[in-house]
């Protein structure tokens, strides 16, 4: 049995004792570790790695945490995540021709076209704007069969002409307007 320590050193006093941080190590890397390491990547538990391997939880632990087990494992969520990525841009590739197959027999059906064509056009002008080739400028109308559709630019532009010839029929009212549309 031990004496206890009754000296009134403090703390600050006392010499700082080394701290024990030595993990054990295993004498010689076995293959099965490795697959440990997989094990632990893809999700498993310590505690089913070690029964499934006839170990102690404890043991897996010390395995896993070596710092030949951290590299391992640092490698190979790197090319887990290297395949993911490749596997996404497969996938935004093929969405993509999806996307466009699909876009195409739309835009390809001629009974769509005729039971709603303003809803055909405006599909298709958000395809070509989307896709670079149409482009609206500053001043640029276009025109839609029937519908003008105009920048804000112009609509103000419009606008304003429209209250001076307003103000301008209120200053002359003996003048009889023209009718400018064509005949058929």
């Amino acid at each position: 049995m031990s004496v206890p320590n009754l000296s009134l050193e403090t703390e600050a006093e006392r010499p700082p004792r080394p701290a024990v941080t030595k993990r054990w190590k295993p004498s010689k890397w076995e293959p099965m570790y490795d697959e440990w390491i997989v094990r632990s990547c893809l999700g498993e538990s310590n505690l089913s790695i070690a029964q499934r391997y006839k170990y102690t939880p404890q043991h897996v632990c010390h395995i896993l945490n070596t710092p030949q087990a951290k590299i391992l494992r640092r490698q190979l969520m790197e090319s887990l995540r290297k395949g993911i990525e490749l596997k996404t841009e497969e996938r935004l590739a093929h969405l993509q021709d999806k996307a466009f197959q699909r876009i195409t027999q739309l835009m390809d059906d001629d009974s769509q076209m005729a039971s709603h064509p303003f809803a055909m056009a405006d599909r298709a002008m958000a395809i070509l704007k989307g896709l670079g080739i149409f482009k609206v400028d500053g001043g640029t109308v276009i025109n839609n069969q029937k519908n003008s559709i105009f920048t804000a630019e112009v609509s103000s532009l419009i606008a304003e002409g429209m209250a001076k010839a307003k103000e301008a029929r209120l200053l002359n009212p003996g003048t009889v307007a023209v009718d400018v549309t064509p005949t058929k």
